[in-house]
């Protein structure tokens, strides 16, 4: 289980770290009630959706790290451009999470 207190587990990284961004949108997820996170890929930004809609965009140069610890946590093969799954079961803010990941190849990434 990839153990919860976010805050202490990122507080050694810079701001631009794929650690720190991956807890930084899992956090603000669950703060906000969020049920689905999706990360989509675009020619020079990468979309991120929270339940629908567009929240915040990270720089395309910035996903490929941040991918691939999410695949890291959620046990998926960090070399594989297949479709996978995986999950991650965390524990924050009190509370027990099991997300559910899901990988497949897209044009951008």
């Amino acid at each position: 289980m990839f153990e919860s207190n976010l805050l202490k587990i990122i507080d050694g990284f810079g701001p631009k770290h794929p650690i720190k961004v991956v807890a930084f949108y899992i956090l603000n997820a669950a703060r906000s009630s969020v049920k689905s996170i999706t990360l989509e890929p675009q020619k020079k930004m990468v979309n991120i959706i929270y339940d629908g809609s567009v929240a915040e965009q990270l720089p395309v140069a910035r996903y490929a790290p941040v991918c691939g610890r999410i695949k890291m946590m959620s046990g998926m093969d960090l070399s594989s451009k297949e479709r996978q799954k995986g999950n991650i079961k965390i524990s924050m803010l009190g509370e027990d999470y099991n997300v559910k990941v899901f990988s497949h190849p897209t044009p951008y990434g």
